[in-house]
């Protein structure tokens, strides 16, 4: 009698570790799927381009009536009212399902696993990606050899360690340094809702953080934010890059969560203003862009 042949089976023959016994699968669509809808959000980009754009003057900054695209009013109050409905959803049931369909949420896991990155957050891939994506550090530093970079609004500093993480890894020899303005997480008359409450990068930098005339660190105090520009105008540096990651709780009003927002985006713009060196980039972050005061 033949013995039988269970190799077409894939069958075992021993009873060993599963790990020994690979079944032949082939290549999972659903994968595949997923990979090219990861890459669509990659190179979801839009590019605005205006070459007879001027700065106004600033004498007619803000002299005009308020105003308002009906379009972006429209869709405004239809996410509105797509918000009004999570209300009555369980928060931590819904940041659970938000996980698990986030097709791209295996990346910070992969990240994390493979590379383990200092303070690894979203904003930490946030920022990596941009600046992988974009031309964020001026062409010139790769001739000075030198970089300042200012960032506003920056607790728990995600994007400074991604942004040294990117530069240790593209461009090792420019000399790198920087300043960091948040709300101070050890004043105490700060609110404790306003602040992150994370400082395991702030207490280990604190020479490189600037808290302001008041030490709150709030860049919405014009004397706050007078205060920076006049302590970097001293400095010979060129400051390159800014980032602005501010935001504030809208947990009361989040249907005018733009609203409430401008003012401190307002302030991270006039500090940019004043602080870029000629050829410099920005980076802020703007969740939505449907009322008037978020381009004005």
């Amino acid at each position: 009698m033949e013995k039988d042949d269970h190799s077409d089976y894939q069958l075992p023959t021993s009873f060993k570790s599963s790990r020994q016994f690979r079944t032949r699968k082939k290549p999972d669509r659903s994968i595949k799927k997923i990979d090219i809808a990861v890459n669509k959000l990659f190179h979801k980009q839009i590019e605005i381009v205006n070459n007879n754009y001027k700065l106004p003057n600033p004498n007619n900054m803000f002299s005009e009536n308020t105003w308002s695209i009906d379009d972006l009013q429209k869709t405004k109050i239809k996410l509105n009212e797509i918000k009004n409905t999570l209300s009555d959803y369980n928060p931590a049931e819904w940041r659970n399902h938000t996980r698990k369909t986030n097709i791209a949420e295996h990346i910070r896991w992969k990240l994390k696993k493979d590379i383990d990155p200092e303070l690894f957050t979203q904003a930490w891939c946030k920022f990596y990606e941009i600046a992988s994506t974009f031309p964020l550090i001026p062409e010139e530093v790769n001739h000075t050899k030198q970089l300042k970079t200012i960032h506003l609004c920056e607790a728990p500093g995600a994007f400074v360690t991604s942004l040294n993480h990117w530069l240790k890894t593209n461009k090792p020899s420019i000399e790198w340094n920087w300043r960091a303005t948040t709300l101070n997480p050890y004043y105490e008359g700060n609110s404790l809702c306003s602040m992150i409450n994370d400082d395991r990068f702030i207490l280990h930098t604190l020479d490189c953080w600037y808290f302001g005339t008041d030490n709150t660190g709030d860049i919405m105090n014009i004397k706050n934010l007078d205060a920076l520009i006049d302590l970097e105008k001293d400095n010979i540096d060129k400051i390159m890059l800014i980032t602005a990651d501010g935001s504030v709780d809208c947990m009361d009003m989040p249907g005018e969560q733009e609203i409430i927002v401008s003012h401190l985006h307002f302030c991270e713009v006039v500090t940019a203003l004043h602080l870029l060196s000629t050829n410099g980039t920005l980076l802020i972050k703007i969740f939505t862009f449907l009322n008037v005061k978020q381009y004005l």
